[in-house]
């Protein structure tokens, strides 16, 4: 017998829209970190993607980003207005980095990209303040965009795309999701 995969932990409309409103925009820290929220949800990236953004493969007046992928494939992501704007919010804070990346390393003698570790413990403590689901992971915020996607009416191949699925059964996944609410409703 085939044995069904687990359904995503995501977070409701309501729920992301509390989570944008958290980082205190009065600092630098919160200002980075509002934008690393807006860029999860309004892309669907996955973390390792996030962290490893280049400056020069942000095109703002486009809105989108070139990320590379799981096994190094380039892929166009679509960025949504509240993330354009706290990409630029970021950036103007930060333009004087000689960093090549979007978010530079802490350590800003060399010349890396933030840490997958330090993002991931950026983007959790956000999540425990607005959801007591403690599965809930960046990725999450991945699967928040899916799924709002198909909720509001998007094609399951778009939603494959966008995310940079490989194979539509990893996206028919979310449609799952889907079935559930209909019933419940």
């Amino acid at each position: 017998p085939k044995i069904s995969k687990k359904l995503p932990h995501y977070l409701t409309k309501n729920e992301i829209k509390n989570l944008m409103r958290l980082p205190d925009l009065s600092t630098n820290k919160g200002i980075r970190d509002k934008s690393i929220l807006e860029i999860f949800y309004s892309t669907g990236m996955r973390i390792s993607e996030l962290v490893n953004i280049r400056k020069r493969n942000i095109n703002l007046d486009k809105k989108i980003i070139k990320v590379l992928g799981k096994g190094n494939k380039e892929r166009t992501v679509i960025l949504g207005d509240s993330a354009v704007i706290s990409i630029k919010n970021y950036l103007s804070k930060n333009s004087c980095s000689m960093n090549k990346f979007l978010y530079p390393s802490i350590n800003s003698k060399n010349n890396n990209h933030i840490s997958i570790n330090y993002v991931y413990k950026i983007v959790k403590n956000y999540l425990c303040l607005v959801s007591k689901n403690e599965k809930l992971s960046p990725h999450s915020l991945r699967h928040s965009f899916a799924t709002h996607l198909l909720d509001n009416g998007a094609d399951l191949m778009s939603v494959k795309e966008l995310l940079g699925h490989e194979d539509l059964s990893s996206t028919q996944v979310y449609t799952h999701l889907s079935i559930e609410k209909i019933k419940k409703v």
